[in-house]
């Protein structure tokens, strides 16, 4: 089986630990973009398995990492929250957050390059969504 890994940006540490607990993880609809997070996820889902990477904005490091184990489904929305929204189920593999302050730090994978294209880069500058 394939392996393919993405990496997954968290707004705040309150929605990683939530994901944690309920083992449930949801991406938006974005309006602007043509390539959407639910299509990346599920064409990757439909050909291998999935791991997502998180990691919480500005905490520079990352928190852990969880297999997929749903397809992204549609998702009633509650009325304070605005777009389309798709969850899926994870179940957590590893979780960095409880030995260390703020995850594993980037400067562990600071020289780990990842292909972008035909260039390297970071894997500490992988965008939300990308597949690494």
């Amino acid at each position: 089986i394939q392996v393919r890994y993405f990496i997954a940006k968290c707004d705040t540490f309150e929605s990683l630990l939530k994901c944690q607990e309920t083992k449930i993880w949801a991406c938006p609809k974005h309006e602007k973009s043509e390539k959407q997070p639910r299509d990346v996820l599920l064409t990757a889902f439909n050909s291998s398995q999935v791991i997502l990477i998180f990691s919480v904005n500005a905490s520079k490091g990352w928190q852990g990492y969880a297999r997929l184990l749903t397809p992204p489904a549609e998702t009633p929305v509650p009325k304070h929250e605005k777009g389309e929204w798709y969850t899926f189920g994870v179940e957590w593999v590893v979780t960095f957050s409880g030995r260390f302050r703020n995850g594993l730090s980037f400067s562990i994978t600071e020289d780990t390059l990842i292909y972008e294209g035909v260039n390297l880069k970071s894997l500490n500058k992988a965008r939300n969504w990308e597949n690494v």
